[in-house]
């Protein structure tokens, strides 16, 4: 039985320049050029998340952590939570979920342009 090669080879020269931005345009989304042209041949579309953003959701995370980190001193030292603990802490949860709906820049998908 013959097998087929489902890969295809295609060689495409670029000026300089052209090249130039799609090497900056690769590394502002964080793919390598070869990935990037495939993507955007095939999509039309490349994403691209800002660190800035990245960050935000990253320090609300570490938020809620710090929060169930208190949540489990609490039970291992007194063996007990409290109502009052519970409301505090879904107040500052509810904060949390705020603060993102708010600042949702982090689910925006953005088109990538130099």
């Amino acid at each position: 039985m013959k097998k087929t090669n489902t890969k295809k080879r295609f060689c495409i020269d670029f000026e300089q320049s052209d090249w130039d931005n799609i090497v900056k345009r690769a590394k502002t989304a964080r793919m390598k050029p070869t990935a990037f042209i495939r993507r955007s041949a095939l999509t039309n579309e490349i994403n691209v998340y800002e660190p800035k953003d990245i960050n935000h959701l990253i320090r609300e995370i570490h938020s809620i952590g710090v929060n169930i980190n208190q949540i489990v001193h609490l039970c291992n030292t007194v063996h007990t939570v409290s109502q009052d603990d519970i409301d505090f802490l879904k107040m500052k949860m509810h904060h949390i979920d705020v603060s993102i709906a708010v600042n949702s820049k982090p689910w925006e998908k953005r088109q990538c342009r130099t």
